[in-house]
């Protein structure tokens, strides 16, 4: 059964359609004059499952990224994706109110100088971003744990497989420990008037010990956790607490939520989220970081916004021909990675003033910061990278509008 439904081919010749269409929300109907012309003339998917695969649900591909640009290809979800995106704006704005209400008092302003947070931020993934992840997400499953399989061309399996298309994040300016604990206090009061329902907490910490870079306690955590499951219905699965460490030295705590809501239509319901808690510093990096890493990984920026193409190429060319006089460059530039987000945890909070708030030090980790110096080309010190985000940013803005 699952050699019929997952040894399939995807060609540029058209008129293709695979088989099984019974048994198989993949058989449908591929036409190759919709696919861009891959480099090789066919990639072939298919699958010798040994017993042992079966029963482990583990399947390898090899190279991910070759199927993940496949099915791109393959499948138009655009008008699926956008429906996502339109029918999930109902749950995000709930969420928006509910943490409004409940972080107003933290919140940094001119009335309120010494608050601890600096910006609370809502969104929904855009229709793009939506389709690349529901992608991303598919070919996990794929190539992981055939348990969860979705089907990524529809708005009930994209609800399923991807956990964090609405999202939220609390952007901290100062990171004091018995401070930040207020935070916890007031989301444990939204836990128990039934506004947030957590069903995952992961604490990621740096490599050099939890007690210097951790965000929120672990004990408070705790507080959060016991809470949280004390307020769980009948049936409900527990959430778990779990502390972790990233190889780039990225540190924040992550909420996974469930936004389901009996009150909502059906096109409205059944949504999941993610909360991050995240210093100012650390979030500065991370949106240059997240482009390093996709495009490390042979994924697209965006989905292959033309707007970021200069972004994509000045780093990809670099690391190629960095890698002539710097061997090492790709596990060094992790290195590099995992020191910038260490000096960006350590930065010292900022005194919350008009004056002071457009002067704070928006510079990010220097090669020359991370004693990286004869390992990193200068040319990839993220100080260069941002730069050129911005002015893409920039970019991707004049288009839209």
């Amino acid at each position: 059964m699952i050699n019929s439904i997952f040894n399939f081919k995807i060609n540029t010749q058209p008129n293709f359609k695979t088989q099984d269409k019974k048994n198989n929300f993949l058989a449908a109907s591929l036409n190759g004059s919709n696919l861009a012309p891959l480099k090789k003339d066919t990639i072939s998917f298919g699958l010798n499952i040994s017993k042992q695969a079966k029963t482990n649900n583990h399947i390898n591909f090899g190279s991910n990224s070759s199927l993940n640009t496949a099915l791109l290809q393959a499948w138009d979800t655009r008008e699926v994706c956008q429906n996502v995106y339109n029918n999930a704006l109902v749950a995000m704005d709930d969420l928006k109110k509910s943490l409004k209400e409940s972080l107003s008092t933290l919140m940094a302003t001119p009335q309120n100088p010494h608050g601890i947070i600096d910006t609370v931020e809502t969104r929904v993934k855009p229709p793009e971003s939506i389709r690349e992840k529901s992608v991303s997400e598919f070919e996990a499953a794929l190539t992981n744990d055939l348990n969860g399989i979705f089907d990524p061309r529809t708005e009930r399996g994209i609800k399923k497989g991807c956990g964090d298309l609405i999202g939220a994040r609390v952007v901290l300016r100062q990171t004091d420990l018995d401070k930040t604990a207020k935070i916890v206090d007031n989301l444990i009061e939204l836990v128990k008037k039934g506004k947030l329902n957590i069903t995952k907490i992961e604490n990621y910490v740096c490599k050099d010990g939890a007690k210097e870079c951790s965000y929120l306690r672990h004990q408070d955590l705790k507080r959060l956790l016991d809470i949280v499951n004390a307020n769980k219905k009948p049936g409900e699965k527990p959430a778990e607490l779990e502390t972790k460490t990233k190889k780039s030295g990225y540190t924040a705590v992550h909420l996974d939520l469930n936004l389901s809501n009996p009150d909502y239509k059906v096109k409205n319901d059944g949504f999941s989220g993610e909360l991050q808690i995240i210093g100012y510093d650390v979030s500065q990096l991370k949106e240059v970081e997240d482009f390093c890493y996709k495009l490390k990984l042979g994924k697209q920026i965006k989905n292959g916004n033309p707007a970021y193409a200069a972004f994509s190429d000045y780093f990809l060319r670099n690391m190629e021909k960095g890698k002539e006089k710097y061997p090492n460059l790709d596990k060094d530039f992790c290195e590099y990675t995992a020191k910038a987000y260490l000096h960006q945890r350590k930065k010292e909070p900022y005194h919350f003033s008009n004056k002071n708030r457009k002067n704070r030090d928006t510079s990010l980790p220097s090669i020359n910061d991370c004693n990286m110096q004869e390992k990193i080309p200068p040319e990839l010190d993220y100080n260069k990278l941002g730069r050129i985000k911005t002015q893409c940013d920039k970019l991707d803005y004049i288009i839209k509008n």
